[in-house]
């Protein structure tokens, strides 16, 4: 089967569930959507694609200002990582953007005792999101992360990468977040222990372990090599298998599975390149 084929038939079945996609994030919500249909778009014969990607925008948008408290750390991180790949991509100017990066920037990187309070029940996506939009944030606009705010950061990620076996992508992300902000902050010697764990989990993993690579790894990973190029991540996943993937996805539209819209995004954006 055609890639363009593929590509159609993904567009297909997650505009005839759209309404079944509620929530805001890149992982299970409207934002991953808005990246795939922006992206599909830009083929010559999927232009009217754009006007569905721009009302799923405006409704996030929308989502956010009316109800921001509303949506949890990682939710509001991962707009921002969505919001900022939609502006490298030139489908929106900064002027466009500034007031929601603002906005998020407010809730997600300035108000730590709201992050430390929401941070009770952490686990493994929210702390990887919200490493991310550090990072892309960093690399768009000189912006002075508060130190209370870092110092929280650094101990929540340590007491879950302590108590957890993470796969190499997330020890991947980890290390190459905790360097930027160790390269970035003066002072940030606590990110040292970080970068450290990491290469010592990545060594382990390198002499120990094949790693089995779930269904559940997969989205995540995907979404790495399309957010953090500059990590090399490598394609360990077969063109047959996405396909097969995005398939059995299809099929669970029909059944109203939770995310599975999202889920069909991140695997056929693989095929816009």
């Amino acid at each position: 089967m055609q890639q363009s084929t593929i590509v159609l038939k993904a567009a297909n079945a997650i505009v005839s569930n759209i309404a079944n996609t509620e929530e805001i994030g890149l992982i299970n919500g409207k934002i991953a959507l808005c990246i795939f249909f922006y992206r599909l778009s830009l083929k010559e014969c999927y232009k009217a694609y754009s006007r569905i990607a721009t009302i799923l925008f405006k409704d996030v948008i929308i989502r956010l200002q009316t109800d921001t408290m509303a949506h949890s750390i990682s939710q509001l991180a991962e707009v921002g990582v969505g919001v900022l790949e939609l502006y490298d991509a030139g489908f929106f100017a900064m002027t466009d953007i500034n007031g929601i990066i603002h906005q998020i920037d407010n809730n997600v990187l300035k108000r730590p005792y709201f992050f430390q309070s929401s941070a009770r029940n952490y686990n493994r996506l929210d702390i990887f999101y919200q490493g991310i939009y550090i990072h892309k944030r960093q690399q768009h606009q000189q912006f002075e992360l508060e130190n209370e705010y870092i110092q929280m950061f650094i101990t929540k990620v340590k007491r879950y990468l302590e108590s957890k076996d993470e796969s190499r992508l997330y020890w991947s992300v980890m290390k190459y977040v905790f360097n930027e902000l160790y390269n970035n902050y003066a002072g940030m010697y606590d990110c040292i222990e970080i970068i450290e764990m990491s290469d010592h989990q990545l060594q382990f993993l390198d002499e120990n372990t094949n790693e089995i690579y779930n269904e559940a790894y997969i989205q995540p990973y995907l979404q790495s090599q399309f957010l953090l190029p500059e990590l090399g991540l490598p394609n360990r996943f077969s063109s047959q298998t996405i396909k097969n993937l995005m398939d059995k996805e299809i099929q669970n539209i029909y059944y109203n599975k939770k995310n599975a819209n999202t889920r069909i995004s991140i695997l056929a954006n693989t095929y816009l390149t």
